[in-house]
């Protein structure tokens, strides 16, 4: 009799943690934190590198104090490494190959449900953050991926 009620608490239990992980958020892969070939921490040589000359730099007094303008992607930088990437054209992706106008469900394919959806100023965010204070910020427009940006919370 003890074991029927040791196997039915067992079963009780391995659902109840079954669905505690179905509920938390996924957990978004920090080798994700890139965006048209480059990836959050980079210098601006290594960038320079890889993308070559930007058309413009910008500087300014704030935690990003450096941004360098390619005709695909804006790259911030902070104390000399990315600290964002933001881009709203066609072919900028994710390593994975999220790109700007695929589809929303291609990136509920790619990457899962997103966990969080901000909504600030009439626009929704879908947000999927890593376990450090870095995340993949989607920008919707429609049923299409609007932008993409990845970046690391001070």
């Amino acid at each position: 009799m003890k074991q029927a009620g040791i196997g039915s608490a067992l079963v009780i239990l391995t659902l109840a943690l079954q669905s505690v992980a179905c509920a938390s958020p996924p957990v978004f892969p920090h080798a994700e934190l890139s965006l048209g070939g480059v990836h959050i921490d980079q210098s601006e040589q290594q960038v320079k590198e890889r993308l070559g000359e930007p058309q413009r730099i910008t500087t300014q007094l704030d935690f990003i104090d450096r941004i360098l303008h390619y005709p695909n992607l804006i790259v911030s930088f902070s104390e000399g490494r990315i600290g964002s990437i933001y881009s709203d054209s066609l072919g900028a992706c994710t390593p994975a190959g999220l790109c700007v106008g695929d589809t929303l469900d291609r990136a509920e394919a790619i990457y899962g449900d997103p966990g969080l959806i901000e909504r600030a100023k009439g626009s929704i965010y879908w947000i999927y953050r890593t376990p450090f204070p870095c995340f993949l910020q989607i920008t919707p427009e429609g049923a299409k991926v609007g932008s993409l940006e990845v970046a690391c919370a001070p």
